[in-house]
């Protein structure tokens, strides 16, 4: 007998019992969830909505008065030399700049064979993303680095940072490091760095001085040198340098060219962690290029007139939000801004990362555990809030997406 003819084509073989599905897009969120998760998923509260930082202290009156009682005991103790320092410094401030605006006026600008002024160089088309120098609301400020990080492929946008905002610029490297020539890590890496950050200046704020934890962080997180964009003029650093001219004192300067990641790392440590009494007691560091001091001389009040005297003739924008202290950081950040945007030629496309200081002193020199985590957590909710009112959009750079 012959044997039936087998059907074409043959039957599937039969799906063994324990083998693996397709994952699903519900299960490759919880997996890209789980990957951000700071205990292997186990955190429930997870979500992309907020900047996912947190502290075992929870803020208190106490805590106020405290910081509060400090600072007022250290003005008070100090205020002699405070003033005499204010005096010191306004007044070499204003001889510098009446010199330098009559020299300006005595020796004619270069100008090329058709009579218009020629260019120092060519002016840098990339967007700019602006840290101005607001004392310990550089924690805000990270916040809102976390979220831009998090959103946006920044590498193709220049850093600008004067003061603590030079550490923001530190922060978006080790954010944003990865191997050259692929993409750049993902939303749930960056996440995870910046928790990674968050809990390591949590941990030692209360006892250590923020620029030893500063020094600590770069030497973690800060990528090495094959990673590191900082040979195309990418990141400028605004600082104040020790100079004669004709009295010494401490005058507006900046950064763009680094030789190494140690270098780099020098040059944060020194425009963001001089503060004297806010980040470390010593007012100087020694870099290559001479003796470099905070970006932000808050001794000086000839910068406030240099501010008013720019906003008058349009040579400067005012703070969206009318507040006191946001126009006392925009006068203290405008002489070094100023100077980076006119020698290095930027584009004029910007966005300044600036929060709202707080009427509270205290919170702006020496903030707690929990205030630093709040103003974290505040700084992040402030960018998604804003990126929903598309104020991101001047930067031009690829969206990433997330879970």
């Amino acid at each position: 007998m012959q044997s039936p003819r087998q059907a074409w084509p043959p039957p599937a073989p039969s799906k063994p019992p324990d083998s693996p599905s397709s994952p699903t897009l519900k299960e490759l969120k919880a997996s890209l969830q789980l990957c951000a998760s700071p205990k292997n998923g186990d955190d429930k509260t997870y979500s992309y909505l907020t900047a996912g930082v947190s502290t075992p202290t929870q803020p208190s009156l106490i805590d106020d008065l405290k910081a509060s009682t400090r600072t007022l005991l250290l003005v008070t103790v100090l205020s002699p030399l405070l003033l005499l320092l204010i005096v010191y410094h306004t007044l070499a401030d204003a001889i510098a700049g009446t010199l330098t605006a009559f020299i300006s006026l005595l020796v004619p600008a270069k100008k090329n064979s058709r009579g218009a002024v020629s260019p120092t160089k060519r002016r840098d088309q990339r967007p700019s993303i602006v840290f101005p120098g607001c004392g310990c609301y550089v924690f805000w400020q990270l916040g809102m680095c976390q979220f831009l990080v998090e959103r946006y492929d920044l590498r193709g946008v220049k850093i600008v940072g004067n003061g603590s905002g030079a550490v923001c610029a530190a922060a978006i490297l080790a954010m944003e490091s990865g191997v050259p020539g692929y993409p750049p890590p993902a939303a749930c890496v960056v996440r995870k760095r910046a928790r990674a950050m968050q809990k390591a200046i949590d941990q030692s704020i209360d006892s250590i001085r923020l620029s030893q934890i500063l020094r600590t962080l770069l030497e973690e997180h800060l990528p090495s040198s094959d990673h590191l964009s900082l040979g195309h003029d990418r990141i400028a650093v605004g600082m104040r340098t020790l100079q004669c001219r004709p009295l010494p004192c401490l005058y507006p300067a900046f950064v763009s060219q680094y030789r190494s990641r140690e270098d780099f790392a020098q040059v944060v440590i020194a425009a963001s962690a001089t503060a004297p009494g806010i980040a470390s007691w010593k007012p100087f560091r020694s870099l290559r290029t001479g003796v470099a001091s905070d970006g932000v001389n808050a001794l000086s009040l000839w910068s406030i007139v240099t501010y008013a005297l720019a906003l008058l003739c349009r040579k400067a924008s005012a703070p969206l939000k009318a507040h006191p202290l946001s126009s006392l950081v925009a006068a203290w950040n405008f002489p070094v801004l100023n100077l980076i945007f006119a020698r290095s030629s930027t584009c004029p496309a910007r966005v300044w990362v600036a929060p709202t200081p707080s009427l509270l002193l205290h919170r702006f020199v020496a903030p707690s555990r929990s205030q630093a985590a709040s103003l974290w957590s505040r700084g992040y909710e402030e960018g998604r809030r804003l990126d929903a009112q598309g104020a991101f959009g001047a930067l031009e750079c690829p969206r990433r997406a997330v879970a």
